[in-house]
């Protein structure tokens, strides 16, 4: 009897595997590139007012206290030129609305400044809040019921006070900030519409590099995909 050896079977090549599991990852990036992408240009084509600011509903905020000071705001504008835009990253604007029947003030100063003026007087800190839906959280620090006018210092980077609706635009700088709403005579017992928005040029500009890089990621998908299944196919 003659013994029969049954031919082994070539291995299929691991590169096939490897090139097809990059494909996915790549792929799956691409998507997430170009869906932020088209997120950040449909934000910029729908929801910017006349002015180019993007903005927030407008919501009341009440106070017994003498007003309502942010936490420090941190900025690091150690951006790429590419971003800025006449010689800025963004503007913030604010919006109040005094209901009380007083004048108010709204005023974005330096934060040590801001909280040598506030020191041992009676506020809201605003420690988190939301734009959609508005919300805000705040902490209230105990203290004295009055304050000076705040239009009496010299420190505030913008602001603005009176009657009816105030707007402060103020250019971001680096540094750390805060910004501040109250009566403007210092009084307790605030009531005020209020609104936020930012300009940020570079949002429809960084809309169509994520655009442009997806479409990159979703070719090298694709160039994956094809050498994965060529290599899988070979004897």
């Amino acid at each position: 009897m003659t013994a029969t050896t049954a031919p082994l079977a070539a291995p299929r090549p691991r590169g096939g595997t490897a090139a097809l599991v990059g494909s996915g990852l790549t792929g799956l990036l691409a998507l997430l590139v170009l869906a932020a992408g088209i997120a950040l240009l449909a934000i910029h084509a729908t929801k910017r007012d006349h002015d180019g600011f993007y903005g927030s509903d407008t919501t009341t905020l009440t106070t017994s206290t003498a007003g309502f000071a942010t936490e420090a705001l941190d900025v690091d504008s150690d951006a790429p030129s590419w971003l800025v835009r006449d010689g800025r990253l963004a503007t913030i604007r604010v919006t109040a609305t005094g209901l009380a029947h007083k004048p108010v003030f709204v005023g974005i100063g330096p934060q040590a400044q801001v909280d040598a003026y506030l020191r041992g007087v009676g506020h809201e800190e605003v420690t988190d809040f939301e734009v959609e839906p508005w919300s805000v959280d705040t902490t209230r620090r105990p203290g004295v019921s009055r304050a000076e006018r705040p239009a009496t210092r010299s420190f505030w980077s913008a602001a603005a006070q009176g009657g009816g609706t105030q707007v402060v635009r103020w250019p971001v700088q680096d540094g750390d900030w805060k910004v501040v709403l109250m009566n403007a005579d210092g009084s307790t017992g605030l009531r005020a519409e209020v609104a936020v928005g930012a300009k940020v040029p570079a949002v429809r500009t960084v809309g169509i590099v994520l655009l442009v890089l997806g479409a990159g990621l979703a070719l090298g998908s694709g160039a994956f995909l094809v050498h994965g299944l060529r290599t899988r196919r070979a004897p």
